[in-house]
């Protein structure tokens, strides 16, 4: 505990940018094109776009479907938890917005089977996992999904 404080006050005296804290599993990509810009094609949840983007897929099959475009990456600063949801990323890790699987540099994932959430009961609607009590709302052709009341 009191290494991680030290290393987080030397970190911050060196200016580190803590706003885009990206997962331990989510290293740089030696294959990134570094001349890729913010709205570069892409097909791969990995490796096309620049450090700070995520490859935004328009059908949410994370390359398996349709390309993509590179978006930025928004700051882990900008996520709340005002619109909690129970999310699947194409990383295949569950989180709790959007915002935060972006954050994360990684689009939706409406096909992701490793993704599994905590509830035992809570039921698949595209990239969200809905609990008891809420139904499924697919909304712009299978794009986007909501759980309702």
């Amino acid at each position: 505990m009191v290494r991680r404080a030290v290393i987080s006050v030397v970190l911050s005296a060196c200016g580190y940018d803590w706003s885009v804290v990206p997962r331990p599993d989510a290293s740089v990509d030696a294959t990134v094109d570094a001349t890729a810009d913010a709205s570069t094609p892409c097909t791969s949840i990995k490796g096309q776009c620049p450090h700070d983007s995520f490859c935004e897929f328009p059908d949410r099959l994370c390359g398996a479907g349709a390309p993509g475009t590179c978006r930025p990456v928004p700051p882990i600063t900008s996520c709340d938890d005002a619109g909690k949801e129970i999310v699947c990323g194409c990383d295949g890790i569950v989180d709790v917005t959007r915002c935060d699987v972006r954050a994360n540099g990684f689009d939706l994932s409406k096909n992701n089977t490793a993704c599994k959430p905590k509830s035992a009961t809570a039921t698949r609607c595209g990239f969200l996992f809905c609990d008891d009590g809420t139904r499924c709302v697919e909304l712009d052709g299978g794009v986007d999904f909501r759980c309702a009341p």
